[in-house]
């Protein structure tokens, strides 16, 4: 994987949605598509990206307080647009896939749009760069010791 290119290991298939779609509607695009990115805006023209982390942080409260109608408000209520991630972190389709696993460590990403020029072309994700970070993570697994039983 050391000499491929973004381009070898993206996801051409993104979802696109309108900025001014409810949220709601966006979480069922999620769930029934299986997806957890969604790109808001056209691939000329990208306004922000609506992840899971996004919908978390919006609905999250409610879930844990198991408040169903502030939940009902809070995604009847805002718009993809609201609570989208608007900055610009994103990758070119020739950028190798060590420098795509170092952007997504840096900046503690799931996923990030890849682009070609100005327009987007895919999605590169942490799935598609995993040897490279199991690579860097260098996991160190320790001597299995069974613990002693009581007699």
């Amino acid at each position: 994987m050391s000499g491929s290119t973004v381009k070898d290991v993206m996801s051409q298939w993104v979802s696109w949605v309108s900025p001014d779609m409810l949220l709601d509607d966006a979480i069922t695009l999620m769930r029934t598509s299986r997806v957890s990115h969604l790109f808001v805006g056209t691939p000329e023209n990208l306004l922000g990206v609506l992840s899971e982390r996004e919908v978390q942080a919006a609905v999250g409260p409610a879930l844990a307080e198991d408040d169903q109608q502030q939940y009902d408000q809070i995604v009847n209520g805002f718009t993809v647009e609201e609570i989208m991630a608007r900055e610009g972190v994103c990758v070119e389709v020739d950028a190798s896939v060590n420098e795509a696993a170092e952007l997504l460590a840096e900046q503690n990403r799931y996923a990030v749009p890849v682009l070609e020029g100005c327009k987007v072309v895919g999605l590169i994700t942490r799935g598609d760069v995993v040897p490279v970070f199991a690579f860097r993570q260098k996991v160190v697994r320790l001597p299995y010791e069974p613990a002693a039983h009581a007699a």
